[in-house]
């Protein structure tokens, strides 16, 4: 898209008028099935507000996987029946992770993990975010990246997609969007 943009700043309006951003087809795997589980991979314990999202979204249940063994600070959250961990998970039930989960919280710091924001977005999951944690900015709506020092709104936007799957389908509307995902027939209507 920013190549586009760009474009559109060197051509004259003529020219402009003769070209169309026509988006991106991603290889969406599934739909979104509005389920309350959670995805959260993590090479880190360093995992904003995690403890208070778990404790004050008890509706929800949260997997935490990392591919690495986890550090007592997250294998104590397994004292909240919402919270299932999985230390040096595997490729394989990362797989099942993805098609049982309809939400990702990206809210790990440190580096992302098996391009983890990326194949939730082409899972359908929604996805949301701090300002200090978003790994895909790409694949995140910008309504959907809450300040850290706002967990609030954070957790009553969960609250509330968990409710409503009508608020749950507008957001992951405005994520595709975000993103300009394009379908087959987006593709025939400019090129015919």
């Amino acid at each position: 898209y920013t190549a586009y943009t760009n474009l559109l700043k060197l051509i004259s309006s003529e020219q402009a008028s003769r070209v169309a951003f026509l988006g991106f087809m991603y290889p969406f795997a599934r739909q979104n099935n509005f389920q309350n589980q959670a995805l959260i991979l993590t090479n880190s314990d360093q995992i904003e507000h995690l403890e208070s999202i778990v404790s004050e979204v008890p509706t929800m249940h949260y997997h935490i996987g990392a591919i690495t063994e986890m550090s007592s600070r997250l294998m104590d959250l397994a004292k909240y029946s919402n919270v299932s961990l999985y230390p040096n998970i595997t490729t394989e039930q990362v797989k099942r992770l993805y098609q049982q989960a309809d939400f990702y919280l990206d809210i790990n710091h440190q580096n992302e993990i098996l391009s983890a924001t990326r194949a939730a977005f082409e899972n359908n999951l929604l996805i949301l975010a701090f300002t200090n944690t978003s790994h895909g900015p790409d694949y995140t709506a910008p309504s959907n990246i809450f300040s850290p020092m706002n967990a609030g709104q954070f957790k009553q936007t969960l609250k509330e997609a968990l409710g409503n799957r009508d608020f749950l389908s507008h957001l992951l509307d405005r994520q595709r969007e975000h993103a300009h995902v394009a379908t087959p027939e987006d593709y025939k209507k400019v090129i015919g």
